[in-house]
């Protein structure tokens, strides 16, 4: 890029830069007003990268008596390089491409704009796209997002909030008119137990074009003996990992797929937030062991896979203060058997009561193998007290309408 800087204090600040398919150019004079919040104002700003290209990044900027607007298309926000979920483990810079307008008075600095975000995310978590509509009253020293839409996979989020700077007051609302469970295990690669149990510690998966079979060199030259005696090996290495999956383990998988609505009322400060959270989610269902390969006779390679089970109900309503949830309930159940949770959790500290009700053989044969014929019904109560780390559960267990072989 070639050009000129200019520089006349008192009169005037120009920028002017040129490339095969770049632009830089911006101006300012000074405010010699009594109400100046900045010595030089800006008069007009144009940033234009890849002019020639499908997705030129373009900024152009005007000013208009007090007020200067400016229009964006096309601006990665990974050019701006902040990574602000780095305190809570998640590695990585925000990312996007912005394209929206803000208009600042450059008196007062009151700010209004809409800005839309397509592939929005942070390290490895990514979304669809996210409107925002948005204004700052220095008068109140209040920043609000008057409406907010982010779409994740097929759910979708709305929010309005406020933000005192002075005080770090937090006023909002979050509504979740359709949401899938499915596209919140997707983004976060909560794709096991184990995952959730970690947060945001998830390994850093490579891309499926990465993934490539190993080259067999000497596959050419096997003689048809030797490759019918590697593929009988195959098959029986196929035949006792299936044997292992079918005689049942504790499930880990959370392939869960469902819908569900809810909204959080959001309140207290930026040092200790506030929430009142109700969501609710109807007919989910759950692969509780991932599907694996099998050679059966007659049909040779097939793929098995476990039942889905069905929830019919789940139900979360309770309040957070800091790093505290207090549930007031927490159910999850189906036609007979239901299931519930309710007290206090945080990372340093549990303390709750749950109950299992209506639980019969059945259900418990979804998950592992039962090697006897024996039906029943088990009903429990007890506390969940200590830490994740260290948890102590303690309760009482009955088991009623019991039967073996019959």
């Amino acid at each position: 890029m070639t050009g000129n800087l200019a520089v006349q204090p008192g009169a005037q600040i120009a920028l002017n830069l040129e490339g095969e398919q770049d632009v830089i150019a911006a101006s300012a004079v000074p405010c010699n007003d009594d109400n100046c919040q900045l010595p030089y104002l800006p008069t007009n700003l144009e940033l234009r990268q890849g002019e020639n290209t499908d997705n030129p990044i373009v900024a152009v900027g005007d000013r208009n008596g007090d007020r200067f607007s400016l229009d964006i298309n096309n601006f990665p926000l990974a050019l701006l390089n902040i990574a602000p979920a780095k305190a809570a483990g998640i590695e990585g810079a925000l990312g996007g491409t912005t394209t929206g307008n803000i208009d600042l008075d450059l008196y007062t600095f009151a700010a209004q704009g809409n800005i839309e975000i397509d592939n929005p995310g942070v390290g490895y978590i990514q979304a669809n796209q996210l409107d925002a509509a948005f204004n700052y009253d220095p008068g109140s020293n209040i920043a609000e997002v008057t409406t907010s839409s982010l779409d994740l996979g097929n759910s979708e989020y709305n929010l309005n909030a406020a933000l005192d700077l002075e005080s770090g007051k937090i006023d909002g609302k979050l509504d979740i008119p359709e949401a899938y469970i499915q596209d919140v295990l997707t983004t976060f690669r909560w794709f096991s137990i184990q995952d959730v149990t970690n947060l945001f510690n998830i390994p850093d998966y490579a891309a499926p074009t990465a993934i490539k079979p190993a080259p067999d060199k000497d596959l050419v030259d096997k003689t048809i003996t030797r490759k019918l005696n590697q593929l009988r090996n195959v098959n029986n290495q196929i035949q006792a990992n299936a044997a292992l999956k079918e005689a049942g383990n504790i499930p880990t998988q959370l392939d869960i797929r469902g819908k569900y609505v809810g909204e959080i009322v959001l309140g207290g400060t930026i040092q200790t937030p506030q929430a009142d959270f109700r969501v609710e989610g109807n007919n989910w269902q759950w692969q509780p062991t991932e599907a694996y390969p099998n050679i059966v006779s007659p049909l040779g390679l097939v793929i098995e896979e476990s039942q889905y089970i069905s929830i019919p109900k789940l139900l979360v309503k309770g309040e957070l203060e800091g790093t505290e949830v207090d549930l007031a309930k927490a159910e999850l159940g189906d036609e007979n058997a239901m299931m519930s949770l309710r007290g206090k959790l945080s990372p340093q500290n549990l303390d709750t009561t749950f109950a299992v009700a209506n639980l019969t053989i059945d259900n418990i044969a979804n998950f592992v193998e039962i090697p006897v014929d024996i039906a029943g019904e088990i009903n429990t109560v007890g506390t969940l007290k200590g830490s994740l780390e260290k948890p102590n559960l303690a309760g009482k267990i009955a088991f009623t309408e019991g039967a073996f072989n019959g």
